[in-house]
């Protein structure tokens, strides 16, 4: 390691890792990536969150993003702003502390506050065509489910609100059998919105003819909501 090289913490490396250095200013940091083990390491997590942020599913929006999103949302689009003017050899301090504060949200979220992707307001449940609509509001829970039928499966779409923050929440379509058929799952947020809705879209195999119920269910069995099929 080299805490002196002129690369060495000043934001380089997270720039880089952003993908918003080239020529002179990517080679120095590569240059630099090749003797310094921090670095390397900073690089690889800046990278690894980056790639976290893309595989997030829209549903983990369901309740709306956590306050702090709207902080990174900025940052990430003023650097995105900023990576379309010419690059020099090193970032210049405004570029600088955008990318800081960036990589400071990165970190919150590897920290294990998830978040999805910046999206339009989630369409009703109602937007799949051809199919069956179920409502039901259990405690604070409402969930309106869209189911369509397929040959011997079945695509959904449940708009649901009031879930509780911080749990770990799986769509089921329960057969009369007692049969429960995943249709996805997610996180919802730590912190979430009242009366803000969000849609969670999927797909299960099950015989439409024995569909009983649509749930939703905590990783510790706790039913949060269960609509009849009917």
């Amino acid at each position: 390691m080299n805490p002196h090289h002129p690369v060495h913490g000043t934001g380089d490396v997270t720039a880089h890792a952003l993908g918003l250095l080239d020529g002179p200013g990517a080679a120095a940091v590569e240059a630099h990536l090749a003797t310094c083990a921090d670095c390397r390491q900073e690089w690889a997590d800046v990278r690894e969150t980056a790639a976290l942020l893309e595989t997030v599913p829209p549903e983990a929006l369901v309740d709306g993003p956590p306050a702090g999103d709207l902080a990174l949302r900025r940052a990430l689009r003023r650097i995105r702003e900023e990576s379309d003017a010419p690059r020099h050899r090193s970032a210049p301090p405004r570029v600088r502390r955008l990318v800081a504060a960036a990589a400071a949200a990165l970190v919150l979220l590897a920290g294990g506050v998830v978040i999805g992707r910046v999206t339009a307001p989630a369409a009703p449940a109602t937007a799949l065509a051809g199919g069956h609509t179920v409502e039901g509001t259990e405690g604070s829970v409402t969930m309106s489910a869209t189911v369509v039928p397929a040959a011997g499966w079945v695509r959904l779409a449940a708009t649901v609100s009031g879930l509780p923050a911080g749990k770990r929440c799986t769509l089921l379509v329960l057969s009369r059998d007692g049969t429960a058929a995943v249709a996805g799952s997610w996180l919802t947020p730590a912190v979430t919105v009242p009366g803000r809705s969000g849609t969670i879209m999927g797909s299960t195999i099950i015989d439409p003819a024995t569909i009983q119920a649509v749930a939703i269910r905590t990783d510790t069995g706790e039913t949060l909501i269960s609509v009849p099929f009917a």
